[in-house]
């Protein structure tokens, strides 16, 4: 059996932005989007609120975008432990970063010993590393 990455769920603070971010800036597609009762929300994620989720495809990279209305939830903060990115296979990272640049989107380039590593962040900080 082939194992994969199924998709990967952001719980956000404001899903419209980072929906809008997600198909605007990187070009993925929506694919639907179901309310989550808050039942089911509170046995997985601790979460006492229905949520709406909104699916967002590019190729074979599944995102799920999490709304849990009326519940106030914390930012994500540098010092924590946890989830801090996921990885994106482009053609060219150099012309696709410099690309999301010219939209606006916080491009990280750090040097590694003979090359540069990429990373983007979307607007709550979820960082994404940018490979080719």
């Amino acid at each position: 059996m082939k194992q994969y990455c199924n998709h990967i769920g952001l719980i956000s603070g404001n899903a419209e932005m980072l929906v809008k971010f997600y198909t605007e800036k990187l070009g993925f597609k929506e694919n639907g989007a179901r309310l989550i009762p808050a039942s089911l929300m509170k046995q997985l994620f601790g979460l006492n609120c229905e949520c709406q989720m909104t699916k967002l495809v590019l190729g074979e990279i599944v995102l799920e975008i999490f709304n849990p209305g009326g519940i106030d939830i914390s930012l994500r903060t540098e010092d924590t432990s946890g989830l801090n990115h996921w990885g994106l296979n482009v053609l060219d990272k150099e012309s696709f970063c410099r690309d999301l640049a010219g939209k606006g989107v916080e491009i990280i380039k750090a040097p590694y010993k003979d090359r540069y590593i990429y990373f983007i962040k979307d607007p709550e900080g979820n960082r994404i590393e940018v490979f080719d």
